[in-house]
């Protein structure tokens, strides 16, 4: 074979390789992004919306008080009594309505100071009853409706129990006929305050018992 045609034959092969190299560089990549098989497509989208309603059911929450809490109840604080001067009260017969009056202010006093309401003040007035008094009261309420059994209905029963009418009208006299006399001013003034308490409606207001005073 001449040199002639053995130089056409390589510059044919060498033309060949270069087209072939330029086809395959002109030729897309495999499975590119915007050729890839659809359900890959509809995998992406379907994560997608996922992940978006994922995100808005945490800004709901986020955004939502928390009104379900449950609300605590609050204890009577039968505990704190005598810390802060209640005592028990027994009840005895024959026993001084005196006593049974003070007995029931002090203890009055105490459940203002823990703000206690007024069934908190129902349960921790019956925890300082003993002996004959509690079984007084247990007897009283034993066939009443849980509606019925008030801290109203226990000072208006103690009263009429422990103190009574005859015994409070008699310290409402002895308020109204009341003078200085020969009494310090200090022992005037304690006297006047300890029975103007039966005496509620001579005196309803500050001034009334000023007036009364002097």
């Amino acid at each position: 074979m001449s040199d002639e045609r053995m130089d056409n034959i390589e510059q044919e092969m060498y033309t060949g390789s270069r087209e072939l190299e330029e086809t395959e560089s002109a030729t897309p990549s495999v499975n590119p992004l915007n050729n890839q098989p659809p359900n890959v497509g509809r995998e992406r989208n379907a994560s997608q919306l996922l992940r978006d309603i994922a995100d808005a059911l945490q800004h709901i929450v986020r955004t939502i008080p928390a009104t379900t809490s449950v609300p605590t109840v609050k204890q009577a604080p039968i505990k704190e009594l005598r810390k802060y001067g209640a005592t028990e009260f027994q009840g005895l017969k024959g026993a001084d309505p005196s006593a049974a009056k003070n007995w029931m202010e002090t203890t009055k006093r105490v459940l203002q100071q823990l703000d206690c309401t007024p069934r908190e003040s129902l349960i921790c007035a019956v925890s300082l009853l003993q002996g004959e008094a509690y079984l007084w009261w247990e007897s009283m309420v034993r066939h009443l409706p849980d509606a019925q059994v008030t801290w109203d209905l226990f000072q208006k029963e103690f009263q009429k129990k422990y103190i009574g009418e005859l015994y409070i009208e008699e310290k409402k006299q002895e308020f109204l006929v009341l003078k200085q006399g020969n009494m310090s001013v200090l022992d005037y003034e304690r006297e006047f305050s300890r029975l103007s308490r039966y005496a509620l409606e001579y005196v309803p207001t500050e001034a009334d018992s000023c007036k009364r005073f002097l």
